[in-house]
């Protein structure tokens, strides 16, 4: 590739003295490519943790309250689509909880984004809460039998706490 390049270059600076048309440098191809693209002006909730950054004192300050004892409560406020749910999306990643919560083997997170759910009835939130609780207590704690109501998520708690397992709070809310 480098050898193509160079009789490019070599071709380009000919053409260019035959032409006295000034040509634009090459680009160095072999350094890595660097894209203008912001994930942020998307408009959409940042899925992917590599395309978060820039937030780090407010990860900090998350896990830092998560980890307090007793744990607090976050609620993250903001206008709207300044990236409220990609930041809690990103908190909510294992791989981030595992490395700022201090018992992250004893933490429940469950990550609902109810957006899109304006008109869910009891029992489908219910069944939705449950379900995710019951994926990230794979092999501690089984929660599949709690009813499909708000007494299954008490039941659910209640089991949590026998278990010594903590239960985090965090929410956004856009301003209107």
């Amino acid at each position: 590739m480098q050898e193509v390049e160079r009789s490019l270059g070599e071709i380009l600076k000919l053409s260019s003295l035959e032409t006295s048309t000034p040509t634009r440098p090459l680009p160095d191809l072999s350094a890595p490519r660097i894209t203008n693209r912001n994930p942020y002006l998307n408009r959409m909730m940042i899925k992917h943790r590599e395309d978060f950054f820039g937030r780090v004192q407010e990860v900090k300050r998350i896990f830092a309250r998560l980890n307090a004892t007793p744990p607090g409560s976050v609620s993250i406020v903001g206008d709207r689509k300044i990236g409220k749910s990609s930041l809690l999306n990103y908190v909510y990643s294992r791989n981030v909880r595992q490395q700022y919560l201090e018992e992250a083997d004893k933490t429940i997170m469950v990550f609902l984004d109810l957006q899109q759910e304006k008109q869910m009835s009891v029992e489908s939130f219910v069944r939705t809460l449950l379900g995710i609780a019951n994926f990230e207590l794979r092999d501690r704690l089984d929660v599949s039998d709690c009813t499909l109501n708000l007494d299954g998520i008490r039941d659910m708690v209640q089991r949590l706490d026998a278990r010594a397992f903590g239960w985090p709070s965090c929410s956004t809310s856009s301003r209107p």
